[in-house]
């Protein structure tokens, strides 16, 4: 989608992804090879007409795709996992969790 809002046509870069993709489970699944699919698209000549190798690789940062899990399990174990740690301190003898970095 990146790329057809700089210019390029949907359906052409759609065929694209959908070959290599097709191309890259092919090599997984009979040839036990690695899946590189991110590669093969930034070595695409249609595909790096309109994205660099770095627009790709902010494209896919997983850190874009996690949405409020950090919050969320920080809010689970202040809420949650630290009460029942503090009230069972004494069987556990277990500290609080602290600082909790996600």
């Amino acid at each position: 989608m990146e790329a057809v809002k700089k210019g390029g046509n949907r359906q052409d870069l759609h065929e694209v992804i959908r070959v290599e993709s097709m191309e890259a489970a092919k090599q997984v699944k009979t040839d036990g090879k690695p899946n590189d699919l991110i590669e093969r698209m930034k070595n695409n000549k249609l595909i790096t007409t309109y994205l660099t190798g770095d627009d790709i690789n902010r494209l896919i940062d997983p850190n874009d795709f996690v949405g409020r899990a950090p919050e969320q399990i920080q809010e689970f174990v202040y809420d949650i996992i630290d009460p029942l740690l503090k009230d069972n301190q004494s069987i556990l003898n277990a500290e609080q969790s602290g600082d909790l970095n996600v």
